[in-house]
């Protein structure tokens, strides 16, 4: 079977059951393994947005040697025009159904609703796992005097300059189209090699947008279906250079050079508190001018690639990333449409129904075959402790959005509060 009619398979249905047990069945299917390895590597960047047009002239290309061509634009041995070039020569020698999965595979999108940690069970380690430093819940381990930091309302992104090329990854390591709105003020202030860390927010009129219209926009930007005038909208908040030295450390080489910045590119509002009493005091402050809350961060962080005891949030209310296991239709005015989703941690040890939150378009348009697998992110106001045999679960659960875009793994029930 050819790799784009399995691609075709897995997307007929939403179950991940169904995807794993199709994959396990092409286990040796190399193509099909490579196929994914290049399409989800976050570490694999081909310098092309835009499938260029090509002819097609014969198929004396199989798919595998097409993806292993690729490699040539990851290496940079080709680039710009010459990539371009390069990328329609390797198209135009394909059979057009594997020409079609290199195009998706560019695009960073299989059409197939298979995430990474689902490749990984098949294929361990196939996938590397993109890591990005995440903040603690338990205040005890703050130090004062400590950073306290506003948290921003946007969606995560490391900022990233090679040379003279600006790319920006989500969360979950999916690159990020900004039609290089960021460009000129990243190569100003970034040195080459760096990473930076740091907040998506889009703005109007010198404020920043509510969080649904800017999060819309900077979807658009993830899955490269975003306007130049959406992207002008579009700002970058860092709070930290990715690297080994203490975070007051990696903090004051950001702040020696924005002295006189006043771009897209900005430095995250931060002071310093000696006691919790101060930290209250400026979390209160942060939640009267509207913002989610502060993040408190040790002095002596080392910057790692995980859920971090050097940085704990405090927000006004608690959220969660949960994944979709169940769509339950509605009873009364929502019969025959959705009523709740049931969603779970990663780890299965706790379970939520959701049924707030969802307007009247949401239960008209949610359906079992697009929403399955996804990640919901979840606002709740109390962790609810298991009793007997049933497992944990959240108490007045509303639904606020799906971050499949952003996320490819929901929280475990260790990190939930």
């Amino acid at each position: 079977m050819k790799v784009l009619a399995i691609l075709n398979e897995l997307g007929s249905d939403a179950s991940r059951i169904w995807k794993e047990n199709i994959l396990s069945r092409e286990y040796n299917n190399t193509a099909l393994r490579s196929t994914f390895q290049y399409a989800l590597n976050p570490n694999y960047t081909f310098g092309i947005r835009q499938i260029p047009e090509y002819e097609h002239k014969s198929s004396e290309l199989t798919l595998l040697e097409g993806i292993v061509a690729l490699y040539n634009l990851i290496s940079r041995k080709v680039t710009g025009n010459a990539g371009i070039a390069f990328l329609a020569e390797v198209l135009s020698k394909m059979d057009p159904d594997d020409a079609l999965v290199i195009e998706r595979i560019i695009r960073r999108d299989l059409r197939c609703g298979v995430s990474d940690a689902t490749v990984n069970k098949i294929w361990s380690g196939l996938i590397p796992e993109f890591k990005v430093m995440l903040a603690d819940s338990k205040i005890q381990n703050i130090k004062f005097p400590a950073f306290a930091q506003t948290k921003l309302d946007g969606i995560r992104c490391h900022l990233k300059r090679d040379g003279d090329s600006i790319m920006a990854y989500s969360r979950a390591g999916k690159y990020i189209e900004l039609l290089n709105t960021l460009d000129a003020a990243a190569l100003r202030l970034m040195k080459d090699g760096e990473t930076w860390d740091g907040e998506l927010v889009c703005v109007e009129n010198g404020h920043a947008m509510n969080r649904q219209k800017s999060n819309g926009i900077l979807n658009k930007a993830i899955r490269d279906t975003i306007s130049k005038d959406e992207a002008d909208t579009i700002t970058f908040t860092v709070w930290d250079i990715v690297g080994s030295d203490d975070y007051h450390l990696r903090f004051a080489a950001l702040e020696n050079r924005f002295a006189d910045e006043n771009g897209r590119i900005k430095m995250v509002h931060s002071c310093i508190v000696s006691s919790m009493d101060e930290a209250y005091a400026e979390f209160a402050e942060t939640i009267s001018s509207g913002e989610e809350g502060i993040i408190l961060k040790n002095f002596l962080g080392a910057w790692e690639g995980k859920r971090s005891k050097n940085l704990c949030k405090m927000k006004d209310e608690n959220t969660a990333d949960l994944r979709v296991v169940r769509w339950e239709e509605g009873t009364g005015r929502n019969a025959g449409r959705l009523g709740n989703l049931i969603c779970q941690t990663e780890d299965g040890l706790l379970e939520v129904s959701v049924g707030s939150g969802f307007s009247d378009e949401d239960r008209d348009t949610i359906t079992p075959d697009n929403v399955l697998d996804k990640i919901l992110e979840v606002r709740y106001n109390q962790l609810i402790k298991a009793k007997t045999d049933k497992k944990p679960s959240l108490y007045l659960p509303r639904a606020i959005r799906f971050r499949d875009d952003e996320k490819s793994r929901a929280n475990l029930l260790e990190e939930l509060v």
